[in-house]
């Protein structure tokens, strides 16, 4: 018998097939109804679904959204209860963890990763990207099961498919307009098609295979029309910092120290392009083959982001210069930092290097 962990609103669990219930509330507030204008909870819908395609298992609720008070409003939650709520299904000997709201603050990678990281190795964790195409954490992590739903209609109802490449990290994708969700008048969208998903691989799983199988045996889901032609005729519209340095490896770390302080002093969101793999969901690695004008627009419609950083090898730097219009073009060495923008050329230590850009910038 598996243990299910619904990480979402309060789930109702009259009516649910569920061996046993349990629930903790991680916000601090009071449980809203279950029931709002006639539409259940979102907790309870996600339950529900579980609930049309296994029977023997242990429910587990933690509440880590609140809401909604009034029609029309979505719940909501923070990533600090969302890390409670992980650390707590360490030890509840759960077998799959289904979390329905995730974050593309990529900066909160900071508090999510860790744990994220340590849980998986031992429990499945679900978990939907996000609706309006952006790269998502946890979803977007490459050891989670990022889901989303089949909007183009190509799955019956309640299939599943796994997808060979998705644009944000997505694992499978699974047809969420069933009947009930449509009856409760909710949207087919990512969060609903993450029961479907959990239910299906639960019934695998008690046939005793193991979750590389049970993916695998997923049919694949038709590749669809690739963007890039599209996204290679957008414009850029954000910031952007073209960074260099002799060394290479010091110039990324660089580059993560100023996104932790854009983020943390000014609450300015910075993704990164480079040439190396990176733990670092805010860093996107680019071929040497691609286009890096293409990466940036990509970035700026996938990437939740207000600046970008692109790192390039120093003897790069004539050739980038000229390809994109940069606002500001930074070379590290040692402990300083070259600074030009505007015809203007300054040096400063790299502590404070966040803060000239940022005065530049505004």
């Amino acid at each position: 018998m598996k243990r299910i962990a619904v990480l979402d609103t309060a789930i109702d669990p009259r009516g649910l097939h569920c061996q046993s219930f349990s629930f903790y509330n991680f916000t601090n507030q009071k449980v809203n109804s279950y029931t709002l204008n006639g539409q259940i909870s979102h907790g309870t819908m996600i339950a529900r679904i579980l609930d049309l395609y296994i029977a023997k298992y242990e429910l587990i609720n933690g509440q880590i959204l609140i809401g909604p008070n009034q029609e029309g409003e979505k719940p909501i939650g923070s990533i600090e209860h969302l890390v409670e709520a992980l650390e707590w299904c360490k030890n509840k000997d759960v077998d799959i963890v289904c979390i329905s709201a995730g974050s593309t603050t990529l900066s909160d990678t900071k508090l999510l990763y860790r744990i994220t990281s340590e849980l998986t190795k031992e429990i499945l964790v679900i978990a939907a990207m996000d609706n309006n195409g952006y790269i998502t954490i946890p979803s977007s992590y490459p050891f989670v099961l990022g889901v989303r739903a089949d909007y183009n209609q190509i799955l019956s109802p309640g299939m599943v498919a796994r997808i060979e490449k998705d644009t944000c990290g997505a694992n499978v994708y699974a047809n969420s307009a069933l009947e009930i969700v449509l009856k409760n008048h909710y949207s087919p969208m990512n969060s609903i098609a993450v029961p479907i998903v959990a239910a299906r691989i639960c019934q695998k799983m008690e046939q005793g295979k193991t979750i590389q199988q049970i993916i695998r045996d997923f049919p694949v889901y038709p590749k669809m029309n690739s963007k890039m032609e599209e996204i290679s005729k957008g414009k850029i519209r954000i910031p952007l910092i073209l960074v260099s340095g002799y060394r290479y490896s010091q110039v990324v770390r660089v580059c993560q120290n100023l996104m932790d302080h854009f983020w943390d002093k000014y609450s300015i969101q910075t993704s990164c392009l480079c040439k190396v793999d990176l733990e670092d969901i805010r860093f996107r690695t680019i071929k040497e083959s691609n286009d890096s004008t293409v990466e940036i627009v990509f970035m700026q419609q996938h990437y939740k982001t207000e600046l970008i950083l692109v790192v390039i090898y120093e003897q790069e730097i004539e050739k980038e210069e000229l390809k994109n219009d940069y606002d500001i073009v930074m070379k590290i060495n040692e402990q300083k930092a070259m600074i030009k923008f505007d015809g203007i050329c300054i040096e400063r230590c790299l502590e404070n290097v966040a803060d000239v850009i940022y005065k530049v910038l505004s």
